[in-house]
């Protein structure tokens, strides 16, 4: 039997009748006020999520389906709040094996050469010798350049595409510029280190399959573990770089969580590890709102508001002027 094919989101109508591949977002198991049973997944692919109902659904259905499992799907598409939603008449899980790896990672919206460019531009503009030499040993590796032209910056909302974290960097450091005009004390050099290498770690810590996932080295020593040995496996490449400077961008990667209840080692302690820490949060933040608010299905809440969520403890607004356009008739 040959695999079905992904099925795109973003090309769905109401009318459709569907047949294809789509990976679980999320699903859960509810009753209709007369006791029937449903499910209520969130399915997608690389283009887009969409809402989906598989009435008459029972408990063993419910416990064989796993967030990020890819599956097969048979249904029609009709309206709901003004939106495409999915009404299954067929759900069942696929072998990942069988469907292309690249098929359900979000690609990023920017240009990942311009990024990429930026980036080597952001270096080659640092001044102290020492740290230049650091920072280009990282862009210089064949492998970590690669990694750092493909992989997210996070599993969900923060730069959760293929080649967010390089959108992440590049935008702390176009950020961090502004901010060291406004404070001309704030080492630019040390805030562009910063940026480069503080979430480096999470090369280590994400892998790219179908999804986005935690290593096992991910979860058991995390992203600023791992940044940190980076950091002194490349020390060599670098002999100009002064040991009290190498100390400081040790604690810019310690640091950046702000917090120690929210995974950092130390709390900042120097102007820049300060300034790190906020453009860090500010940018993950601005990201996952601007994720947030760019779906285009409306919540429970209307299409002015998002679903509560937990990175921000609250639900979100969302103003006329960045909601995404509803889909024609």
């Amino acid at each position: 039997m040959s695999t079905p094919p992904v099925i795109r989101v973003a090309e769905i109508e109401r009318g459709d009748v569907v047949d294809g591949l789509l990976m679980v977002d999320a699903a859960n198991f509810k009753q209709t006020k007369n006791g029937k049973p449903f499910m209520q997944l969130v399915l997608r692919d690389q283009s887009g999520k969409i809402r989906a109902m598989k009435w008459d659904a029972d408990r063993d259905l419910y416990r064989s389906i796993r967030v990020s499992d890819i599956v097969a799907v048979r249904g029609r598409v009709e309206e709901y709040q003004g939106n495409p939603q999915l009404i299954l008449d067929d759900i069942r899980v696929m072998p990942r094996a069988a469907v292309p790896s690249d098929a359900f990672i979000p690609k990023g919206s920017a240009d990942t050469a311009e990024l990429w460019e930026a980036l080597h531009r952001a270096v080659m503009e640092v001044t102290s010798p020492g740290l230049r030499q650091l920072l280009e040993s990282f862009l210089n590796d064949p492998e970590l350049a690669e990694g750092l032209r493909t992989w997210p910056a996070g599993r969900t909302l923060h730069h959760a595409h293929r080649g967010g974290l390089l959108e992440h960097i590049v935008s702390i450091i176009g950020a961090a510029k502004h901010l060291a005009r406004h404070w001309p004390q704030l080492d630019i050099d040390l805030l562009t280190a910063g940026a480069v290498l503080h979430d480096i770690g999470k090369l280590k810590e994400l892998s790219l399959g179908h999804s986005i996932e935690y290593t096992d080295r991910g979860q058991l020593v995390g992203h600023v573990g791992i940044a940190m040995q980076m950091l002194h496996d490349r020390r060599k490449d670098a002999p100009d770089l002064a040991p009290e400077t190498l100390l400081e961008i040790e604690h810019l990667i310690v640091s950046h969580h702000g917090k120690t209840e929210y995974g950092a080692l130390r709390e900042p302690m120097t102007a820049e590890a300060i300034a790190l820490h906020f453009l860090d949060n500010m940018d993950a933040r601005l990201a996952a709102y601007f994720a947030l608010a760019g779906e285009e299905e409306p919540g429970p809440y209307g299409e002015s508001w998002t679903d509560y969520h937990p990175l921000f403890g609250t639900r979100l607004y969302k103003p006329k002027r960045i909601r995404p356009p509803r889909r024609a008739e």
